[in-house]
């Protein structure tokens, strides 16, 4: 599955499609079994899901803050739940508890009368108090680039190792698109001539998610990022 209509499969809410895939590429590089300690660069990579939580358990031993996964979310792998926070780094859950907070995040920013989308992001990445502006611009950038290739994530598996061969990453390849869409061949013929970003239109045909992972997505969301809280 490419990572964009993985995104339109798993995400809860209404926050932009696009700019989805660009806080992916620009928080984990599109790396599924990664985990990035706050304040660092660059994600650390791992060949597999069991790999990736066992590292990340590591750093937090050592009382490091971590997001984990394709979306990067900041979570306690620690934390007592109905369900193991080491299950967010699959990739749909992973997806679905951040577009919920995204949401959430962009609800209240539009209420407090500031860009919904941008404000969202930098308050995901960083807080109320200290939004990380330059986080939520890089992805805008990231969003609007034009894409020759998508990613395809073939694993879906916890803790199977990802297959793949020629120019892979770990659990994602490269794909040849499928044929452009009208309404695709005008977003891009309008982002090639100056315009800004096209909201994604609504996907109606979405997978429903079992029980148990709504659940598990509600209370990880509910519990998820302390630091995006309001005060």
């Amino acid at each position: 599955m490419d990572l964009v209509t993985l995104i339109a499969v798993c995400s809860i809410g209404v926050f932009d499609r696009a700019l989805t895939e660009g806080l992916i590429l620009t928080a984990s590089h599109g790396e599924p079994w990664a985990y990035r300690v706050v304040g660092e660069d660059r994600p650390r990579v791992f060949a597999s899901a069991d790999e990736a939580v066992a590292e990340a358990r590591k750093a937090q031993h050592n009382g490091v803050a971590i997001r984990i996964g394709l979306a990067a979310i900041e979570t306690d792998l620690e934390a007592a739940t109905a369900q193991p926070n080491a299950a967010m780094f699959a990739p749909c859950v992973n997806i679905g508890i951040a577009t919920r907070r995204l949401d959430q995040l962009a609800q209240r920013c539009g209420q407090m009368g500031r860009h919904p989308e941008t404000c969202a992001l930098a308050v995901y990445w960083g807080s109320w108090q200290q939004p990380d502006q330059a986080f939520a611009e890089a992805v805008v950038i990231e969003a609007a680039k034009p894409r020759e290739r998508r990613l395809v994530v073939e694993d879906f598996g916890q803790g199977a190792v990802p297959a793949g061969d020629g120019d892979t990453r770990s659990g994602l390849t490269a794909a040849v698109p499928p044929a452009e869409s009208e309404a695709e061949r005008q977003r891009r013929e309008y982002r090639e001539g100056g315009g800004g970003l096209f909201p994604e239109p609504a996907h109606q045909d979405a997978v429903e998610e079992s029980e148990p992972e709504r659940r598990m997505i509600f209370e990880a969301g509910r519990g998820f990022g302390a630091a995006t809280q309001e005060p």
